[in-house]
């Protein structure tokens, strides 16, 4: 199977997701790039997989795959936190708090929920600890469910669009001027950011 593995450029540990793939007997291409359908219908990929990527994947190239052949690893307990910096919202509104592998639609995050894991937080934690936790425990969930993932052998549960929350790169913008130190800011401290805002 031929395997399109969208990420950031930017990404730690970028090789960690398609090393395993690879493993498994797959060929796996990396792209960081904003995705083009010329690009998709010239490679022929059977499954996209989005990790860390920055772009939406537009209509027409979703359109030329089977649905349960494109998924995307997202670091929160959906449908909470929906969007961007998921991790952050969370602890700033008190909401559950995991990981996801959901299979992607038209929607930011709102397609079938493929996997997921819940994770708890301490007091002493950071943005930049908890973020860590995530990664850690989306890889796990990655490595534990990808065979069942790409045989489509797996049971998904259908989102319902209006709920949970979404939240945008620019609301958190404004916040996290507001973190005196910023991605190593304990999370006690953004849960009292939160409810000083509501006194």
């Amino acid at each position: 199977m031929k395997i399109l593995y969208l990420t950031n450029k930017n990404a730690e540990n970028i090789n960690e997701l398609p090393d395993f793939i690879r493993a498994s007997g797959d060929d796996v291409t990396i792209y960081t790039e904003k995705l083009e359908i010329n690009f998709t219908e010239y490679t022929k990929f059977d499954f996209i997989v989005s990790d860390r990527y920055e772009y939406i994947i537009k209509k027409d190239i979703l359109s030329k795959y089977n649905q349960k052949n494109i998924i995307n690893l997202h670091p929160s307990l959906l449908p909470w936190n929906k969007g961007y910096h998921s991790n952050f919202w969370s602890i700033y509104e008190n909401t559950p708090k995991g990981v996801s592998i959901h299979l992607i639609d038209d929607g930011i995050d709102t397609g079938d929920i493929v996997a997921q894991s819940e994770l708890t937080y301490f007091d002493e934690d950071t943005l930049r600890t908890t973020y860590k936790k995530l990664r850690a425990s989306m890889v796990n969930l990655f490595f534990l469910n990808w065979e069942l993932i790409k045989n489509r052998t797996i049971n998904y549960i259908k989102q319902d669009r209006n709920a949970g929350t979404h939240h945008y790169k620019k609301e958190f913008a404004i916040l996290f001027e507001k973190l005196p130190d910023g991605w190593d800011t304990k999370i006690s401290y953004i849960k009292n950011l939160k409810n000083e805002k509501t006194l």
